[in-house]
């Protein structure tokens, strides 16, 4: 897959008017998305807790995540975001991929509506 990417609209779900955009890289190995903590703060979304990371380089991180409503080829949803620090990469992750029903088509570097329906 090349890499590709994605403008997505954020927002804080108790603060639905206040509106963000940023443009992400779309990553299938990237479990959450990582949204600048500059651009959360701004839309006053607060850490709910931290989880540990490990970088594709082998490095080892603890991140504030939280939530916010992403919103991306009109479609919108509540997913649990990472708080990027200076010098991470803003991505769009896995879980972001599921909940908003998408999936990448690596041939076109793009995201498509999910053609499959969840499993159970």
């Amino acid at each position: 897959m090349g890499m590709f990417q994605v403008k997505v609209k954020i927002a804080n779900p108790l603060e639905p008017g206040k509106v963000a955009e940023a443009e992400l890289v779309v990553s299938n190995r990237a479990t959450l998305s990582w949204i600048a903590r500059d651009v959360l703060q701004e839309l006053n979304i607060q850490p709910h807790h931290w989880l540990p990371f490990v970088f594709s380089d082998g490095r080892r991180a603890k991140r504030d995540v939280g939530f916010a409503v992403l919103t991306v080829a009109d479609k919108s949803m509540g997913v649990p975001i990472a708080f990027a620090e200076r010098g991470d990469v803003p991505v769009f992750g896995l879980t972001s991929l599921e909940i908003l029903g998408l999936e990448i088509d690596p041939s076109r570097n793009r995201l498509l509506n999910r053609r499959h329906p969840y499993r159970i």
